[in-house]
């Protein structure tokens, strides 16, 4: 074996490694994300069930948690662990952190008469829940077709 090969052998074995634990990791953020989504959405019918009137809608701590967790996207796609465009996701992210915090928490702590919060939360968490069981099942080569 040549000095050439052996340098090789190591860098791949050291990337072989990075990559599976990197992709160890992100299967573990998207289960985490994929259960605080559906717990919400568990969460959001359980209300409509009981309380079945949307108006007076108190989000849970749960909200605040799942979404607030979800930036560790941009340091996902900051440090290249998937790849996408950091504005876009800083976009995405600050915008649901700002609607959530401000003016739902503002809502939820003033208690004021609003659809508008229950709506909001129902469709992220959703779209979320969705998104995240993709990334969960798409390294495992199961091929869904939309």
């Amino acid at each position: 074996i040549t000095v050439y090969e052996q340098i090789v052998t190591n860098v791949s074995g050291i990337f072989g490694q990075s990559l599976i634990m990197a992709n160890s990791y992100l299967l573990g953020y998207n289960i985490i994300s994929y259960f605080l989504w559906t717990f919400v959405i568990l969460e959001c019918l359980k209300y409509l069930k009981t309380v079945k009137q949307i108006h007076y809608y108190q989000p849970s701590y749960l909200v605040f948690v799942a979404q607030t967790f979800n930036i560790l996207d941009i340091v996902h796609v900051a440090i290249k662990l998937i790849h996408t465009s950091v504005f876009l996701t800083v976009i995405q992210l600050l915008s649901r952190i700002f609607i959530l915090w401000l003016p739902i928490f503002y809502l939820k702590t003033h208690q004021v008469e609003s659809f508008g919060p229950f709506l909001c939360i129902l469709c992220w968490s959703l779209a979320d829940a969705i998104r995240f069981f993709y990334h969960i099942i798409s390294p495992v080569g199961l091929n869904m077709s939309i």
